[in-house]
């Protein structure tokens, strides 16, 4: 049985859905929360944390929110203020029991110490870029030791370590690198050499980065996601990317072309595939535990699309309607 959480748009509800081997719906769950916009959320063990994309014009911030998750259904623990605007994206680093938030319009990212029970404890961290500043995700390396924060709006990524003490955090700037105007990192993911994968929104290209010997950020490659002969149109924006435990294939979805593209990076950035969503605006991909399948939130239309995954190849297997799904959130 598989257990997934669906982030969205909605009006105070988080959607769970149960899957059985063959990822054919068993059962469906709604939960009332205690914010709206569930747009994304990560799980640690059984707490699940979500934002609340929201901008709370009082409190001049979004928020997060913990939860205790027992036999499928969500127990609130407590809420926190994002200290930003818009929280589109929530980490948990195991290593220093530390959440992490990036504040999209709020243009910073926060991070909060977490108590023994899963609850928030407060806010040890925050730090904002200015207006012009969209972070739109936050990353790790493979150890846990440095974090990625990806700044859509200033065209940047900048990698900190993490120095913590108790409850003393601090982030030291090791290295940064910049993308042109018109590219817009949005997210990332990391191989097993931590070279990281980086697509952009705007220009709907991945890059491959690596460290060199001064242990710097560095271009070594990148591509188009769109497949050979599609022409990039106004409406194709890169979205979300994701990387198998295996760090062999990487899956890219993208809005207005309502694709998927899959690409085997164990020599070179090559892409194998693009495959329609089957759906509008696949703001979220999600690979199963088993790694199997794997799930795409279909914004626009409503609905999830299941494809199975052979050999890094997706065929297309069934579809569910599911009222604006953004996260795909595996437990």
């Amino acid at each position: 049985m598989q257990t997934v959480f669906l982030g969205n748009y909605s009006n105070n509800e988080i959607n769970l859905v149960t899957f059985d081997n063959q990822m054919n719906i068993d059962s469906r769950y709604k939960t009332r929360i205690q914010r709206s916009n569930p747009s994304y959320m990560c799980i640690n063990n059984e707490i699940l944390y979500s934002v609340s994309e929201i901008h709370d014009k009082i409190a001049n911030s979004g928020y997060i929110l913990a939860y205790k998750i027992t036999n499928n259904k969500l127990k609130f623990l407590n809420e926190m203020l994002s200290y930003g605007n818009d929280p589109c994206y929530v980490i948990f680093n195991e290593l220093f029991n530390i959440l992490f938030v990036a504040n999209y319009t709020g243009g910073s990212f926060s991070a909060f110490e977490i108590n023994e029970d899963g609850s928030i404890r407060k806010n040890i961290y925050k730090k904002h870029y200015g207006n012009e500043s969209r972070v739109h995700q936050i990353q790790f390396s493979n150890d846990l030791k440095k974090v990625y924060m990806v700044d859509l709006g200033l065209n940047r990524i900048i990698e900190y370590e993490i120095n913590c003490n108790n409850s003393d955090l601090d982030l030291v700037e090791i290295s940064n690198i910049c993308f042109l105007n018109d590219e817009k990192p949005r997210h990332l993911v990391l191989d097993n050499s931590n070279n990281l994968y980086v697509i952009t929104e705007k220009s709907c290209e991945i890059y491959k980065i690596k460290h060199n010997k001064d242990k710097k950020l560095e271009i070594l490659e990148k591509s188009s996601i769109l497949p050979n002969g599609v022409e990039k149109k106004s409406n194709y924006t890169g979205c979300a990317i994701k990387i198998d435990d295996q760090k062999e294939y990487i899956y890219v979805s993208i809005r207005g072309h309502n694709s998927i593209s899959v690409f085997s990076i164990k020599n070179r950035l090559e892409l194998i595939q693009n495959i329609s969503c089957e759906g509008q605006c696949p703001r979220d991909i999600g690979l199963s535990k088993d790694e199997k399948n794997l799930i795409c939130a279909n914004q626009l239309t409503d609905n999830i699309s299941i494809f199975a995954i052979n050999n890094g190849i997706l065929t297309f297997k069934n579809k569910y309607n599911i009222k604006t799904p953004t996260c795909i959130c595996f437990k």
